[in-house]
């Protein structure tokens, strides 16, 4: 897991998304060693013409395929 959380902050530091507190937003899981499991939950704000500052609210959950790399 621990190996795979730094891969998953790399690719986070790569594209920019906007992580304070990478304990309490970042999750990377390995249930019974089977399926890894990444969930993101994090906030942008951007300013809208008309409508003003707006918060944008992204929670983005990825989870290995439990059928990859097995064969028939």
């Amino acid at each position: 897991e621990y190996t795979m959380k730094e891969k998953v902050l790399q690719l986070i530091a790569k594209h920019g998304i906007p992580i304070e507190d990478v304990d309490r937003q970042v999750a990377v899981t390995w249930p019974d060693r089977r399926i890894f499991t990444v969930t993101i939950d994090y906030t942008e704000k951007i300013s809208l013409p008309l409508y003003g500052d707006y918060i944008w609210e992204f929670h983005l959950y990825a989870e290995q395929d439990p059928m990859s790399g097995k064969g028939i």
